[in-house]
Formats: structure tokens, C-alpha cells, sequence
């Protein structure tokens, strides 16, 4: 019992709203666009399994990492279910198995596309972390793995309703929209991993130049990023928002202590106004 209270404790709630989030507003998105009523009701099981299937697969990828960055951890992260030593390797890797099996188990109900999915998105994962490839080390590729594994979770939502016709159904806009968003913005997770990273070898925004230059650029990406949403989709009612949102999330990177919570609760913010004003347009033509 001890154990799974740590390996719960360890879940990273914020990085797994997003993800689910990113599931659940696919699913919307594709009801919205077909015209489809009653949604929830008919694919709420199918919505909620498939968003439990990638927060477990994202805990698989958070273990995986986890092994190979043990050291760095040791100095950034020494809460972390082994780099505190409070649960064993052996147990670590049996739930990162379980975690696996799971995910892919969930994903069923959703469908053969989703499941693909899923199971491209912790190959990604795989590639991201594990050694000799360990593609985390390579910047811009690490931020970009990490933007299409976004762009992997909403296509999965979407793909509850659409299945394989996700592939010419999906918005070719709000595919680019997701992922100029993420490539800008999700540099800012390097932030508190700085020194480790340095000492690992990890190029990053903030391992390649000094801590007040890499946040001063960071920050400017995020603007970037809240402004890219209107900008690609067309929607300028969106604009004061990504006005408000840019400036809170800048806030958020440029202030001395740094803490994802606010930088990610701002996010969900703007992201549920933004599916609401996608809702609008759709109502009104039918396509983005």
C-alpha cells in the first residue's frame, strides 16, 4: 500500500490534465465538426477510458525517463519515486509494465485507431528517453517529439468518432495550430531541470544560454504560442484572450522562482475558452 501511494503521488497531475484534456477536446471537436448530438452520452465510456489510457501511458513514459535520468534527478527531482529511494527499481519497472499493458488495454474501447495511437505515442516516448537513441539530448527534436505527441492525443480523441478518417477529417488549421503552440511553449518544462540537464548533456533552450537570457526567450515563445492560435485559425474574437493568457504565461516564466502549476493552469484556461469559440465556429460553418 505504501508503495502504490507513492507511485499515485508521482502521477504529475498537471502533464496528465493536459494530455487527457487534449483526448476529451478531440472528441468534441470531432462531434462538433460532424454535426453529431448527444455525444457524451453515446462515447462518454469510450472518452473516459481512452483519457485514463493516456495519463497510464504517459506514466509509462515519466518511468522510463525516470531510470535514465536517475542522476539528474537526484539534484532537480529528489522527490521522485527512486531518485528518493522510497520504492525499489524492481517494483518501479513492474509499474511501468503495468502502466503499458494498461494504457493499450484502455485504448480498446475507443477503437483500432486510437489504440495505434497510443501506441505510437509511447514509441515516441521511448525514443525520447531511452539510450543509445535517447533523443531528449537534441534540441529542436526533443520539443518537437514532445509537440506531436500532442498533436497524437487530440487525433486520438477525434478518432473515437472518426476512426481511420481522422487522417481527412481532422482541421489541417488546428493540426498546425497544436502543434505551433506546443513547439513554442513546451520548452518552458527545461526550466527546472537546468542544471541537471547541463551536467547530462541535454541541449535545451535554457542549457545553451544563461538562465536569464534562456527565460527572457522562453517567454517570448509563449506569447508566440497564445498568439498562433488566432492567427492560424482565423478566429479574432480569440485574440484578447491570447492577449491575457500570453502575459500571465510570460509572467509565470519570467518571475524569479519557478513553478509549472500557474504557467499550466493559465494554459487550461485559454484552452477551454478556445474550444468554445472552436465550438462557435463550427455551429456557424462547419469547418475551421
Amino acid at each position: 500500500m505504501k508503495n502504490l501511494k507513492v507511485l499515485i503521488k508521482n502521477i504529475r497531475p498537471y502533464r496528465s490534465v493536459h494530455y487527457s484534456g487534449l483526448v476529451i477536446g478531440g472528441t468534441l471537436i470531432a462531434c462538433w465538426q460532424l454535426g453529431l448530438r448527444g455525444c457524451i452520452e453515446i462515447y462518454g465510456l469510450r472518452i473516459i477510458s481512452l483519457a485514463a489510457a493516456i495519463i497510464l501511458a504517459f506514466q509509462t513514459a515519466c518511468v522510463l525517463n525516470d531510470f535514465y535520468d536517475l542522476d539528474g534527478d537526484r539534484l532537480t527531482n529528489p522527490s521522485r519515486p527512486l531518485s528518493s529511494g522510497s520504492v525499489s527499481e524492481s517494483i518501479y519497472r513492474r509499474w511501468g509494465y503495468f502502466c503499458f499493458g494498461a494504457s493499450l488495454l484502455l485504448s480498446l474501447p475507443a477503437g483500432l485507431f486510437p489504440l495505434m495511437l497510443i501506441f505510437i505515442f509511447q514509441v515516441f516516448y521511448t525514443l525520447y528517453s531511452m539510450p543509445p537513441i535517447r533523443l531528449k539530448r537534441f534540441f529542436p527534436l526533443n520539443t518537437a517529439i514532445i509537440a506531436f505527441n500532442g498533436l497524437i492525443a487530440i487525433a486520438a480523441g477525434f478518432g473515437i468518432i472518426a476512426g481511420f478518417e481522422t487522417l481527412s477529417l481532422f482541421p489541417p488549421r488546428l493540426a498546425l495550430a497544436i502543434g505551433a503552440v506546443f513547439i513554442t511553449s513546451i520548452n518552458m518544462i527545461y526550466i527546472k531541470d537546468r542544471q541537471s540537464d547541463m551536467e547530462a548533456g541535454i541541449k535545451s533552450i535554457p542549457t545553451m544560454m544563461s538562465e536569464r537570457a534562456s527565460r527572457r526567450v522562453i517567454a517570448i515563445l509563449t506569447v508566440a504560442a497564445y498568439f498562433s492560435v488566432p492567427l492560424i485559425l482565423g478566429i479574432g474574437s480569440l485574440y484578447i484572450f491570447s492577449f491575457i493568457g500570453s502575459a500571465f504565461g510570460a509572467y509565470w516564466v519570467l518571475r524569479k522562482k519557478w513553478r509549472e502549476g500557474p504557467y499550466f493552469i493559465t494554459y487550461f484556461v485559454y484552452y477551454i475558452v478556445m474550444l468554445y469559440f472552436i465550438h462557435n465556429r463550427l455551429l456557424e460553418r462547419g469547418a475551421l
